[in-house]
């Protein structure tokens, strides 16, 4: 596996700060291939090529977490204790961004699960009170008004349900509000 490193050069006199991915490669070290494209990057701007990265240049390998395990950066003895703060706080707030993002997707699944079960549980019972009111015999207008009310509150609260399904398939930070 080809080692890959977040490079951040501080500005100097003749140019702003910059960040580039660095690569070791077989013909060459992840630095030599930092100073390679940082001098490509001062050429574009009319700027002579240097030999050495300016004081200050943070090397990061790049580095994946699993949101379980955390995050560990090895920085370059260059970069300064500030650098490697900052770059701690951002890594940092990237996973837990991504783990608020993950919560909220895995809420909107769970919360659409138990929509449509509800939605089932009304069905039933709704075809239930149906199947009743066929076989029975005519009723008197005040039950017949109670069991439509019944049916109308059935129906009106599956609606609701296939909404609020809607809702979350459209936009599942919805679950987590």
């Amino acid at each position: 596996m080809m080692a890959r490193y977040n490079v951040t050069v501080p500005p100097t006199a003749e140019q702003g700060s910059y960040k580039t991915i660095a690569r070791d490669t077989n013909g060459q070290t992840f630095r030599a291939d930092a100073l390679q494209d940082y001098n490509s990057c001062r050429a574009h701007d009319g700027l002579p090529p240097i030999s050495r990265m300016p004081r200050g240049t943070v090397y990061a390998p790049i580095t994946y977490g699993t949101g379980y395990e955390g995050v560990t950066l090895h920085l370059d003895s260059a970069g300064s204790l500030d650098d490697a703060q900052r770059w701690g706080e951002h890594e940092a707030e990237k996973q837990a961004e991504e783990g608020r993002k993950e919560d909220a997707k895995f809420q909107a699944e769970q919360q659409i699960e138990q929509a449509r079960e509800s939605i089932h549980s009304l069905n039933v019972k709704a075809l239930s009170l149906i199947r009743a009111i066929k076989q029975s015999a005519p009723f008197q207008p005040a039950i017949c008004e109670a069991l439509r009310e019944n049916l109308r509150g059935y129906l009106a609260t599956r609606t609701g349900q296939f909404k609020r399904i809607a809702t979350l398939q459209d936009d599942y930070w919805q679950a987590v509000q």
